[in-house]
């Protein structure tokens, strides 16, 4: 038996060598993270909408969500060319953003 590298990506979410070449899946699963999120490209679909097509917890998609959206900020930003002048995440006045929200 081969010994492949393992690593968990979240409390749903692992990345397993010797699974699906290593892309990150649902844990007991061979469903791919990637593919799943692609579901959000058909309008009107619905967390639970995906979840439920898929199998799913709902809270297994919504940390496939979360994944992706750290992904996406942390190895396809650029550098700031300004950084003295950068404000956080949380913007200039601690507010944390969300899409259609502030909290």
């Amino acid at each position: 038996m081969q010994n492949y590298n393992r690593v968990e990506l979240g409390k749903y979410i692992v990345a397993d060598q010797g699974i699906c070449h290593g892309q990150p899946t649902f844990k007991g699963t061979r469903k791919m993270v990637h593919l799943l999120l692609l579901c959000f490209s058909e309008r009107g679909k619905t967390i639970e909408d995906v979840a439920r097509n898929a199998e799913l917890p709902v809270e297994a998609v919504e940390e496939a969500i979360r994944l992706s959206a750290t992904a996406v900020h942390d190895y396809l930003s650029l550098p700031d060319p300004h950084p003295e002048t950068a404000i956080d995440d949380r913007g200039s006045n601690g507010a944390k953003f969300c899409i259609g929200e502030v909290t």
